[in-house]
């Protein structure tokens, strides 16, 4: 059982993707403040190791300058970057307790394993999902850590690294993920409706605009909505609730 908070089984949780941009630039240490007072029942951050094992939130493959993260120390890349680049283990802290991690693996292999180990540590069993689409990734976090959830992310257009050809739900079967993390493009309700059926849990990515947030958060089948502006879906949300009494 999850310790975090509770949503309405009438309505789509809140994911902050990478805490949202209404207050902060996404992917920064004040951004994480705000969204964990927001109200959103999951925080999404991104996992990429730098070349002296530290495990940071940083969302493109490569830094400002063009070189790959992984070839970069911490201190470098902040420097790049131009800002205190968050560590994974700061942001875990920060939003433990008030929110459940969306642990999004830019990593592969023992890079993404020692996330999750973090994570277990950290945030504890029940409140956090891995995503990633590589299925190898998927599968051996649910071999070494069976007690964690883990979600095969389905693209638009697949073909990255990691991600093998087939039907979505034929790959989450086999790789043995317990959620899918769908495109909204993709997330059509032929395959909404399968997933809800396999009894996957769903959460669809990345959504922003009032009419959308409206839309996707009553949608049947999804359990959890990401998106940059997560106190504007919670205040869209609240007002889709039919009132007490």
């Amino acid at each position: 059982m999850t310790s975090g908070p509770e949503v309405s089984p009438r309505a789509a949780a809140v994911s902050a993707h990478r805490g949202g941009s209404e207050a902060a630039p996404g992917g920064t240490y004040d951004a994480y403040r705000h969204a964990a007072g927001t109200g959103a029942e999951y925080v999404e951050f991104d996992v990429r190791r730098t070349m002296d094992g530290e495990l940071v939130d940083y969302h493109d493959e490569q830094a400002a300058s063009g070189q790959a993260v992984a070839s970069l120390g911490y201190s470098r890349l902040c420097r790049l970057a131009g800002y205190e680049v968050p560590r994974v283990a700061d942001v875990m802290r920060l939003i433990a307790g008030r929110a459940i991690g969306h642990v999004d693996l830019k990593e592969t292999g023992e890079g993404a394993l020692a996330a999750v180990e973090l994570a277990l540590d950290l945030l504890g069993a029940g409140n956090f999902v891995a995503t990633t689409p590589a299925d190898a990734s998927v599968a051996a976090i649910r071999t070494r850590y069976p007690q964690a959830s883990a979600a095969l992310t389905v693209r638009a257009t697949p073909a990255g690294p990691g991600e093998r050809p087939g039907r979505p739900l034929e790959r989450i079967r086999a790789c043995r993920a317990d959620w899918a993390a769908v495109d909204h493009r993709a997330a059509s309700p032929a395959l909404l409706a399968e997933l809800r059926g396999a009894g996957i849990r769903v959460l669809v990515w990345t959504i922003n605009g009032d009419a959308e947030l409206t839309r996707w958060l009553a949608e049947p089948g999804v359990d959890v909505v990401v998106t940059d502006q997560p106190g504007r879906a919670i205040t869209l949300r609240d007002r889709q609730r039919p009132s007490a009494g």
